[in-house]
């Protein structure tokens, strides 16, 4: 059964995306976070390594998604004992590997699946980011946003050069500007700056709100891939349940049987998961094939 309750003050770790123009002071911006690991993907914090003006940092030098489940994993066993902010600088290459992987065409020949591929790829990876018990700075190239079609197209702006995903599972949404100015556009339970304008970026701007979510309840975050495979092991969903009782009585076993193997009276009673029952089921075969004179208790339907 499903936990409902009292909504209580959640633990919090920022979430924010930085995009803007080349020179506009978005690297530099992320470094002023406290104890950062940056993601350096195209070189960007190279004339910031080591300055004595610059907080220390570390840094990891890569490009594709392989890799930074790798850095993940290291910043998931950390656990906050050596870094309190991971930067990705910028985002936008990760995205663009992903569709040179998928395409040799400049994407022009990437159908229906290979960008639905490419898409739940990055969600993964938010929702992974979001996931993180500390805070997360994205950095994305500005990109300009047409509307219309055809020859009727025209700019109507600008806009993150990443996937349209990413806007949704961030708190902060930041356009810098060139004179390194900013504008708040999106901004989730607080204001930042005087009606959204922010004169600098900086972890000072930030700093205040990250201490109004010190203290709460830690989220467990789901990806949509983990979910789908979660409802696909659930027996409670009646389209899974149904394809898990027509394989077994098409290797002989009645459904009575399954119920004895499961030790509940209806399918629906079992919240362990199809992976779980089918290991159950076979484990039954192998106790009634090793003492096939062991009695049955009556006969079950589910």
């Amino acid at each position: 059964m499903i936990k409902i309750q009292l909504a209580a003050p959640v633990k919090k770790k920022l979430k924010i995306l930085l995009y803007g123009p080349s020179g506009s002071g978005k690297t530099r911006a992320a470094l002023t976070f406290p104890r950062v690991l940056l993601v350096d993907a195209e070189a960007g914090s190279d004339l910031y390594r080591g300055r004595p003006d610059i907080p220390s940092f570390h840094v990891a030098d890569i490009k594709t998604l392989s890799d930074m489940e790798d850095v993940l994993r290291q910043v998931e066993a950390d656990r906050g004992k050596t870094w309190d902010t991971l930067a990705i600088d910028p985002i936008s290459v990760f995205y663009a590997v992903e569709k040179n992987v998928g395409s040799a065409n400049n994407t022009k020949d990437l159908g229906f699946r290979e960008w639905a591929k490419i898409n739940n790829r990055m969600n993964s990876l938010y929702i992974r980011l979001t996931g993180l018990d500390i805070h997360v700075v994205l950095l994305a190239r500005e990109a300009v946003e047409y509307a219309g079609e055809g020859n009727n197209l025209r700019k109507v702006g600008v806009k993150p050069d990443a996937d349209k995903n990413l806007v949704y599972s961030m708190d902060f949404v930041v356009r810098l500007n060139a004179d390194h100015t900013a504008l708040v556009e999106k901004s989730r339970g607080v204001n930042l700056g005087k009606d959204g304008l922010l004169s600098a970026v900086t972890w000072n701007v930030f700093e205040p709100v990250s201490q109004a979510f010190m203290d709460g309840q830690t989220r467990q975050y789901e990806d949509d891939e983990q979910a789908a495979e979660r409802e696909a092991d659930n027996l409670q969903n009646m389209e899974v349940a149904t394809r898990f009782i027509q394989h077994w009585r098409q290797q002989a076993v009645t459904d009575a049987d399954v119920l004895r193997a499961l030790g509940v009276s209806r399918l629906s009673e079992w919240t362990d998961g199809k992976a779980k029952a089918d290991a159950a089921v076979l484990a039954y075969i192998a106790r009634q094939t090793a003492n096939p004179a062991t009695p049955k208790n009556g006969d079950a339907s589910h």
